[in-house]
């Protein structure tokens, strides 16, 4: 991008100011549909399965990294190898 077209392109952003958005309108429908997700909690809901979700899998990856773990101790245990 030259100069001259970021300038521009600033200006351009300058000009439209608070109208400036991202993607298309949104309906007054979906406002609605929107708002009552967040009212009602779904929301909420919604992060708590996200975060359930990539909990188990921590947890499921902690599990195997044990598992390697005592797998190396009882090796270095057999060939009498200290920490």
């Amino acid at each position: 991008m030259t100069p001259e077209e970021a300038k521009a392109w600033v200006d351009e952003v300058d000009e439209l100011g608070s109208s400036l958005f991202a993607g298309r309108e949104v309906t007054h429908e979906e406002f609605l549909q929107l708002g009552d997700y967040y009212l009602n909690g779904k929301y909420l809901i919604n992060s708590l399965k996200i975060v359930r979700k990539e909990k188990l899998e921590a947890l499921e990856e902690v599990a195997s990294l044990e598992a390697v773990e005592q797998s190396i101790l009882k090796r270095m245990k057999e060939q009498n190898i200290e920490e």
